[in-house]
């Protein structure tokens, strides 16, 4: 199900999202851009999406808000290369990046498959996002960020 500001949009299409979502090429896809953008933006290379979420995550972990063991949740995770922005993140303030958890959430089992092939040590589960704090057994306050 798509949603826009918090609100759920219910189209015909759906189906195709979702068969399109669900396709092993579009994870395969997802993953070679991603994995392109990552190298790109390690080397000094701004990739504005990456830019962003690095700049609302590092002050959180220089000012010890995020403190060591930090656990985050990304639901509609995709191929989970947000899992690797945040090593990043990490290293670049001098933290070491195997000092957080990371949880990824995607209604695509292709595309979990695929975070979990990529991005080792982290939590992926395919789920339905709506559900999550049911489905998964997650309590509220249980992830920092």
């Amino acid at each position: 199900m798509a949603s826009s500001g918090h609100e759920a949009i219910e189209s015909a299409d759906e189906r195709l999202w979702h068969a399109a979502w669900d396709d092993p090429a579009t994870a395969q896809a997802q993953a070679a851009l991603a994995l392109r953008e990552l190298a790109d933006w390690v080397e000094g290379k701004p990739v504005a999406p990456f830019d962003a979420y690095a700049g609302l995550v590092k002050p959180k972990i220089v000012s010890a808000e995020l403190e060591v063991g930090a656990s985050f949740l990304e639901v509609g995770c995709g191929a989970g290369y947000y899992s690797a922005v945040t090593a990043v993140t990490y290293r670049a303030t001098g933290h070491r990046a195997d000092r957080f958890h990371y949880c990824g959430v995607d209604r695509s089992e292709e595309m979990i498959e695929m975070a979990r092939t990529l991005w080792h040590g982290h939590t992926w589960h395919a789920a339905n996002g709506e559900r999550l704090f049911e489905d998964l057994y997650f309590r509220p306050g249980k992830f920092d960020l």
